[in-house]
């Protein structure tokens, strides 16, 4: 009987302290470049938005542009739960902002045209600073178009968290 309740006390799950991550000490990226120095003093949610590489600065630059010139499609509130499309794009850009766009991922050839359409009508974009126009132009980075069912989108990289019901 001893022995019994030896091993039960041995699997009986034991109680473990809580897990308390330490904030990051990364310090903000630092560009003279003007579309960096933008994005990096954006809010969010009413929280600083800290870019930490000039890639990421640069990513937001640009998505920050796309939106701005396609407004009147924009997504105004969270992306809704269940998504209507979500179009991943890969967008490569010279060092005068001109734009080339290859689709990666589109269920929806309607809105797969239409994200195209979006960067269009946004080229050309935020010259990208020294630091990243050679990788920029040679292999580009994604942006996600995440579309309600309204046909109404937002960029991943800006948007606020997804709704989840």
């Amino acid at each position: 009987m001893t022995l019994v309740a030896l091993v039960m006390t041995g699997c009986a799950p034991t109680e473990r302290p809580p897990v308390v991550e330490a904030p990051s000490a990364a310090p903000p990226a630092q560009s003279a470049d003007n579309a960096t120095n933008k994005t990096a003093s954006l809010r969010d949610e009413g929280k600083h938005v800290v870019a930490r590489t000039p890639m990421e600065a640069y990513k937001r630059a640009a998505a920050e542009h796309i939106l701005e010139a396609n407004r009147e499609r924009m997504m105004l509130a969270q992306p809704q739960a269940l998504l209507r499309a979500v179009i991943v794009v890969k967008i490569k850009v010279q060092s005068g902002g001109q734009t080339t766009a290859e689709i990666l991922r589109a269920p929806d050839r309607t809105l797969a045209a239409h994200a195209i359409e979006t960067i269009k009508r946004a080229s050309p974009l935020p010259a990208p600073p020294q630091s990243v126009a050679a990788e920029l132009a040679r292999h580009g980075f994604t942006e996600t178009w995440l579309y309600n069912s309204d046909g109404r989108f937002h960029l991943r990289t800006l948007a606020p968290p997804q709704l989840t019901e």
